[in-house]
């Protein structure tokens, strides 16, 4: 099931890589923001649909579930993917599920612990501080989700300005040459060979 996720969020991103391919003069920012609010918000709704219109399904839930989390958590950052900005995408993707683990391991820990008997009846309960932890990391989580999707059409605005320019020099910066020659031999004659220069710009 988590292959099936995987092979999917891999099918779209290479959609996507083909769909900014097709694009002149660069990515274009209000398909950037599109792509990763549609992917986001579509993708999380309708795997959590799933879920919960199959509740007599294990695997049905399993699928919804791993459709939700998948869209969650890579969705918002698809407008980074489709830009170029792979390192981006990837890293905010990973911090986003590392948050929202932590965050839904606390918060069932402090739920589990403080439903007990020895919670009920003795007091032996999980303080506060657990679950004002879970919910600083579901926060954090929520954040990064809303700063890819406000940074996405600027991916693009990003890339195309290095499609314009894709390498600027300053006046100063130096430039290696090559190019072909006839360069002379032992015999005296010429023979094929590469020259090799520095130029300033």
């Amino acid at each position: 099931m988590r292959n099936r996720s995987l092979l999917a969020a891999g099918i779209v991103a290479t959609s996507v890589a083909a769909a900014r391919a097709e694009e002149p003069g660069g990515p274009s920012p209000t398909t950037a923001l599109v792509l990763a609010g549609f992917t986001t918000f579509m993708g999380t709704a309708a795997g959590l649909g799933i879920a919960v219109n199959n509740d007599d399904s294990d695997l049905m839930i399993g699928v919804g579930l791993s459709l939700a989390g998948v869209s969650w958590l890579f969705g918002p950052s698809f407008g980074h993917f489709y830009s170029g900005e792979v390192n981006h995408g990837v890293g905010f993707s990973l911090v986003r599920g590392a948050l929202i683990a932590g965050g839904l391991a606390l918060l069932a820990d402090h739920s589990e612990v403080n439903m007990n008997d020895g919670c009920l009846e003795f007091g032996e309960c999980r303080s506060d501080a657990e679950l004002a932890a879970a919910i600083v990391l579901l926060a954090a989580n929520l954040g990064l989700v809303v700063y890819d999707l406000v940074d996405a059409p600027r991916s693009a605005l990003r890339a195309r300005a290095r499609h314009r320019d894709p390498s600027p020099r300053s006046p100063s910066d130096p430039a290696i040459t090559v190019s072909p020659a006839l360069m002379p031999d032992t015999r005296g004659g010429l023979t094929p060979g590469l020259a090799f220069g520095i130029a300033r710009w």
